[in-house]
């Protein structure tokens, strides 16, 4: 009990011992109202037991209400923070999270664990990345510079490079993918710290140049045998240096440069390890570029029929067991051994048919007639689309029965050319020369085919067409040309412009023009090299393009290696699995409900009831407005200001008594999260008793409070008590809580009754608890001071149980008033 000290001169209360009830002695109470000016009854008592309840427990109560960036569907019935990102977005796995400045990410899955897998370094790897969807909807930037990716010890920020040349398409370079070993990347996006730039190794020529050299490029044909010929190279990137295999280095300062590897030291199969890409071919009739690794393939088509066939093979990556087919019809098995040693095969392949080489394991191919012509470097046999120029026609060969190839040109014609496996098409009809306005293709195949430009007129040559992925919006050629041809995928009719740009000679402006998916163009001039630089060809925006010349000393149509031709590969590849994306949530967010109608206007508010979560570095705040009309839009907390906030750490807790009398309510949760990774504040139901009875509060005209109630063993039933008073000289209050029980029930003891004010931390079952009513001191006349008791029964045959509140108004630190009362539970 508080120690109570009298002042003299000042009136107090006078108590009086009334009969007992059932044992317990029943306290009245008289007061002087000099001491204490009233505010109507001091007393109010309310049942919760009987009370309206405005609720919110299922979705259709959460939906109604107006959510911003939390959501009632991630967890059923409840509201959470959203998680930032695509629609399906995810929580993240167990990858640690590099950097929560970065809303999203997507993580894949590299799987090098097959038996035969070598572990690679400073490897290139293409990637499957929704860019064009995330930068419609905001969450990527549109110059995709806010893009990192992120390596397997989640710190190293990764060489990247975005590839226009296919939508949706990211190339990386892993620094290391071990063998028997599934090692994570994550690409990153959605910077929420302002607007992102690009590191320095965001860029192509960051993603395929290596810190050391690295085996890309081979000879692969006898034709570079004693006595061989040169090979003329140019740098794609600063500070290359390129080595042939039992041969010199040969440093290239600077993108462009140029130098001859001589026929001294030439092999059948040699290898060039460089820094970073080249642009490279052999000089002379017979040879065509040398060929990148990425080349390397199990089943090719070379629809090649003039002549007689000799093809060249070399198995970087192990013995492999070759067979070669003239059309449908095998017609040759061999073995390549492992490594550079080449084999060469000599086998005429009929004319209508073409050539399918099938390997169980990857091998490099070049091809050359008997006489030294159409000399290529084949492309493993590919569906979807591939580009090239008709001059003057086109071979076309299908690896697989009923291919359906569709043919358009770049003067919009478009055509169809099945044809079963085995088969060789050709599509004639081209000008000379690097063909004209109707000569750019576009081959789109539902199955593998391989495609060549087969003749242009003056000699004995082709070029390779190429899939769009291989396509590169920049090219150097190494030697003299006598004209470049052009096939330009677009995406529209507008014309690509293009930039030839030799040594010595001013650059030249050459338009792709046709379309819609593809556009043609030709530089007919005769352009000349020199002993330190090639020459150039580029689009002006940066758009891939297919090219090929024609070498001026010996009439060859040569295909052209760009950037991505100097990338590695290595068998087996790593397996890729792509993840889903994954997001954060949200670092704060609101959920803000309908208008409730209570319908009454004579409302007394009792308890807010929350029920929820708050884990570990989250909260969850929630406020109440009411008016009596319009839309309630004051919102405020356990005080009645707007600084306070009900939390489910302090409830129940009973509405400021400034809300009764209004008819309209609204609540407004507030979610917040500081480990945005893993954690959200959840919020499950919401709780208003309002509309209170009012039970019997005349003091003075009875000590006892009389309450008829069904003591229900399994019902708690809660009371909220009210003091009044105008006095504006009172400074605080106490409230003390007592339990007088029925001593003559043997089963009725203090543990059955709980005195309950959760704001305040009582939850307790002592006989007394003494504790400073609501709301804190200092006291406001115009407020009343409440406290909540709730209260249960546990054993049967109970019919009375009274209780008793004594409250001391206290100024100065002095008591001058106080008061007991009685409240008489009974059965009926």
């Amino acid at each position: 009990m508080v120690h109570r000290v009298f002042v003299l001169g000042l009136s107090f209360a006078l108590f009086t011992l009334q009969p007992t009830m059932g044992g317990a002695a029943v306290i009245t109470q008289t007061f002087s109202d000099a001491a204490v000016t009233v505010a109507g009854p001091i007393a109010e008592f309310y049942d919760y037991t009987q009370a309206s309840l405005a609720t919110w427990t299922a979705p259709a109560d959460f939906d109604a209400g107006t959510y911003v960036n939390t959501n009632g569907t991630d967890v059923a019935g409840s509201i959470v923070l959203n998680r930032i990102g695509p629609v399906g977005v995810l929580a993240p796995s167990a990858i640690t999270w590099w950097d929560t400045t970065w809303n999203n990410r997507r993580c894949f899955a590299l799987d090098h664990t097959d038996v035969a897998a070598t572990g690679v370094t400073e490897y290139q790897l293409r990637l499957d990345f929704p860019l064009e969807a995330l930068i419609t909807a905001g969450l990527v930037q549109a110059d995709t510079a806010d893009l990192r990716a992120i390596g397997a010890d989640g710190i190293t920020s990764l060489p990247l490079w975005v590839d226009d040349t296919i939508p949706d398409t990211i190339w990386v370079q892993m620094d290391t993918i071990a063998a028997g070993a599934v090692t994570d990347l994550c690409l990153y996006y959605g910077y929420n710290a302002g607007t992102a730039t690009s590191p320095v190794n965001h860029s192509e020529a960051a993603v395929f140049s290596y810190t050391s050299a690295v085996p890309v490029y081979y000879t692969v044909s006898d034709r570079y045998g004693p006595p061989g010929t040169a090979i003329n190279v140019v740098s794609y990137t600063d500070a290359n240096e390129v080595t042939r295999s039992g041969g010199p280095t040969v440093a290239l300062a600077a993108a462009g440069d140029r130098t001859t590897f001589d026929a001294i030291g030439n092999t059948a199969a040699s290898v060039f390890s460089v820094l970073g890409p080249i642009s490279a071919d052999g000089s002379g009739d017979g040879y065509d570029t040398l060929v990148p690794i990425s080349y390397a393939g199990s089943r090719f088509v070379a629809p090649i029929g003039r002549d007689a066939q000799q093809f060249s093979f070399v198995a970087p990556f192990g013995a492999a067991v070759v067979e070669l087919f003239d059309g449908a019809t095998s017609v040759a098995t061999f073995t390549v051994p492992a490594g550079t040693p080449y084999t060469h095969i000599a086998d005429d392949i009929a004319p209508g048919n073409t050539a399918i080489i099938e390997s169980d394991v990857p091998v490099l191919v070049t091809h050359t007639s008997d006489v030294l012509g159409d000399s290529i470097a084949l492309y493993p046999a590919t569906a979807g689309d591939l580009y090239g120029v008709r001059s003057t026609d086109v071979l076309i060969g299908y690896d697989t029965d009923t291919t359906l190839v569709t043919v358009t040109a770049s003067d919009a014609t478009i055509s169809g050319a099945p044809g079963d496996r085995g088969v060789a098409n050709t599509l004639v009809g081209g000008i000379a020369q690097g063909g004209g306005a109707a000569d750019a293709i576009q081959l789109t195949a539902d199955q593998p085919i391989g495609a060549l430009a087969h003749e242009d007129g003056d000699g004995n040559e082709s070029a390779v067409f190429l899939p769009r992925g291989e396509l590169n919006s920049r090219y150097w050629i190494p030697s003299d040309s006598q004209y470049i041809a052009f096939s330009c995928p677009t995406e529209s009719s507008a014309p690509l412009d293009l930039t030839v740009t030799a040594p010595g000679v001013p650059s030249r402006a050459v338009t792709c023009a046709g379309g819609p998916t593809v556009a043609w163009a030709a530089d007919t001039a005769d352009l000349a090299v020199t002993a330190t630089r090639g020459t150039e060809v580029t689009t002006v925006n940066g758009e891939p393009f297919f090219a090929y010349y024609e070498t001026l000393a010996a009439d060859d149509q040569t295909n052209l290696l760009g950037m991505k031709q100097g990338r590695q590969y290595t068998w087996p590849e790593p397996v890729v699995a792509i993840g889903g994306d994954e997001g954060l949530y949200e670092t704060s967010g609101t959920w803000e409900s309908a208008t409730v109608d209570t319908g009454l206007g004579t409302e007394i508010f009792g308890s807010l009831r929350i029920g929820g979560a708050t884990p570990a570095a989250t909260t969850l705040q929630l406020q109440v407005a009411t008016t009596v009309t319009g839309t309630p839009s004051s919102f405020v907390g356990p005080d009645g200001t707007a600084a306070s906030y009900f939390t489910l750490g302090n409830l129940p807790s009973v509405l400021d008594f400034t809300h009764d009398g209004d008819r309209l309510l609204r609540v407004r949760a507030e979610f917040v999260t500081t480990d945005p990774i893993a954690s959200t504040p959840r919020l499950d139901l919401i709780g208003v008793d309002h509309h209170l009875v009012a039970l019997d509060r005349s003091l003075s005209g009875s000590p006892v409070i009389g309450v008829a109630t069904t003591i229900d063993p399994v019902i708690t039933t809660s009371y909220l008590l009210r003091i009044k008073t105008t006095d504006a000289a009172i400074t605080g209050s106490e409230a003390t809580a007592m339990y007088r029980g029925d001593t003559n029930l043997v089963n009725l003891t203090e543990e059955t009754v709980r005195f309950v004010n959760a704001g305040l931390g009582i939850d307790s079952v002592q006989q007394s608890i003494t504790l400073p009513t609501e709301p804190p001191v200092p006291f406001d006349p115009t407020q009343p001071h409440s406290l909540v008791i709730d209260h249960a029964a546990t054993a049967s045959g109970v019919t009375e149980i009274a209780f008793a509140w004594q409250l001391d108004y206290q100024a100065g630190g002095s008591v001058f008033f106080e008061t007991d009362f009685m409240v008489e539970v009974t059965a009926p």
